[in-house]
């Protein structure tokens, strides 16, 4: 939305009557017009990030985690003694959409999870991610950690 106030603000600032332009009145003003294509591009990107987000892609069965929440969902995940897989991704992570989509999609990739216990947490905070140990070196996301319950690994 902000993308889309600015754009609108610049529109309107300029005053850029477009109908002069296609009557051959006026030359397009590039300098003018131009500063107000990044932020409609930008918004554009965001109304598309926002439906791949609310798309429900990932691993079928998966439990949905925050840094807050990750800890009471790991005890759960783990409680029946299975691996646990953790997919760390986020809303910004173009990558992580892609991982969804391809990778993570596969068939091959979802009957080899299916004797796991699966968390996806959501990391948008990476600063909070990295306070659990085992995320301490993620440099960036995708991120993906495998633990064994029986071995507190």
């Amino acid at each position: 939305m902000v993308f889309v106030a600015l754009a609108l603000a610049l529109f309107g600032r300029y005053n850029i009557d477009l109908s002069r332009f296609r009557a051959g009145v006026a030359k397009p003003d590039a300098s003018r017009a131009s500063l107000a294509v990044p932020f409609v591009l930008g918004a554009l990107s965001a109304v598309l990030a926002g439906a791949q987000a609310s798309e429900g892609e990932g691993i079928p069965g998966a439990v949905e985690a925050t840094p807050a929440t990750f800890a009471e969902a790991f005890a759960k995940a783990s409680a029946d003694g299975r691996p646990v897989f953790v997919d760390c991704w986020a809303t910004w992570c173009k990558n992580c959409f892609a991982m969804d989509r391809t990778t993570l999609a596969d068939v091959r990739v979802r009957e080899a999870l299916k004797g796991f216990a699966v968390i996806r947490l959501q990391a948008d905070d990476i600063k909070a991610l990295r306070e659990f140990a085992p995320f301490a070196d993620v440099k960036g996301l995708p991120a993906y950690a495998v633990f064994d319950p029986c071995c507190n690994q």
